[in-house]
């Protein structure tokens, strides 16, 4: 790790165990795909909850579970929750493993977090086997609640990292210039925050398709062209 991310890891180490284990997301971000199999990495495993979540979903179709987070602290919770899975401190820049050892990347709830997303995605690239496939969301730069308002409430929860957004357009070229295309992408979470109503919201968007580009956060399924 450089020194831009030790001082990430230490102030991620510092708020880890006040965060929320639990994202009501997780569901629908897995709704995405229906047929979970083979080798799995999850970049930003967090306290290693989602990984469980897809495990509990998909079953013996899953080969191995592998996780990856810069928060050792982080990483120590993992282990308790999904002891089964291979769970390795480690940048997102900078991935510990071979060429082509993944059937599904995942990405969730850290995109915005990365340094160099650059860096990343060729490292997601460079891990994912042939057909494989990426998933992650990113903070929308272009959801219609984005104020400055929203800057100062995330700065209270003291996040060690710049919380990056973009929007639609950036991501497509960003994923374009890395050698990924889109196979599907919806808008995740709602107009405002994460809400039971999401689900009429995601009905309304089959008939309003540009819904999904104001959504708060957007999920992406991508594969290497």
């Amino acid at each position: 790790m450089n020194n831009e991310e030790i001082k990430i890891s230490q102030g991620f180490d510092k708020i880890t165990g006040g965060m929320k284990p639990v994202d009501p997301s997780f569901d629908e971000i897995l709704s995405i795909e229906s047929n979970y199999l083979g080798d799995i990495l999850d970049i930003g495993c967090g306290h290693g909850i989602f990984l469980k979540r897809l495990k509990e979903r998909s079953g013996n179709k899953i080969t191995s579970l592998t996780g990856i987070d810069i928060s050792p602290k982080s990483i120590e919770i993992a282990r308790n929750n999904i002891p089964e899975a291979n769970l390795i401190v480690s940048p997102a820049t900078k991935l510990p493993f071979k060429n082509k050892s993944f059937d599904f990347v995942f990405i969730i709830d850290t995109f915005c977090y990365i340094i160099n997303f650059e860096n990343a995605l060729r490292e997601v690239k460079r891990v994912l086997k042939p057909g494989g496939t990426f998933i992650f969301n990113f903070g929308n730069k272009n959801w219609v609640l984005l104020n400055d308002n929203y800057y100062k409430i995330r700065k209270k929860h003291e996040i060690p990292s710049c919380e990056n957004r973009f929007s639609l357009k950036e991501i497509k070229n960003l994923l374009e210039k890395s050698g990924f295309k889109i196979k599907k992408y919806r808008g995740l979470q709602c107009f405002r925050y994460y809400k039971p109503y999401h689900k009429y919201e995601l009905l309304v968007a089959k008939v309003i398709p540009l819904m999904h580009k104001y959504m708060k956060d957007i999920l992406i399924e991508t594969t290497i062209k």
